[in-house]
């Protein structure tokens, strides 16, 4: 628990990774600290790049990476993001202003398609 800066070194505790036999990101403190900032943060050692940071944020193989929620509300409609469940946790926190569009798209709602878009953006996952 004491105050760290960045390690690309790690210390670890002998017990290993649970099932895992390496970490894909491991957090290693929770009273980081960085220049500019006064509190804590959580400092994490990144194993894997960015194509396998997709595979394992999205195993559905879709990415919202670089897309704007027009592009994927249209992915959305030509069935690439599956249904329900499956659409609900590949878009992850863009799933109801992605929903939104389509509904407006299908109902001419505008209304309510602006309503839940900017509850997104005030909430901050947009």
């Amino acid at each position: 628990m004491n105050p760290t800066g960045y390690q690309s070194n790690l210390w670890k505790d002998g017990k290993g990774f649970g099932a895992w036999p390496r970490p894909a990101i491991y957090q290693y403190s929770s009273t980081g600290r960085i220049s500019g900032y006064g509190g804590n943060l959580d400092i994490n050692l990144s194993y894997i790049d960015k194509v396998a940071w997709e595979r394992l944020a999205n195993p559905s193989g879709g990415t919202t990476a670089g897309k704007n929620l027009e592009t994927l509300a249209g992915e959305v409609q030509k069935g690439i993001w599956g249904n329900g469940a499956d659409r609900q946790k590949g878009l992850g926190n863009l799933f109801n202003a992605v929903q939104a569009i389509i509904n407006h798209r299908a109902n001419g709602d505008v209304g309510t398609a602006v309503k839940v878009l900017a509850e997104e953006v005030k909430a901050g996952r947009l």
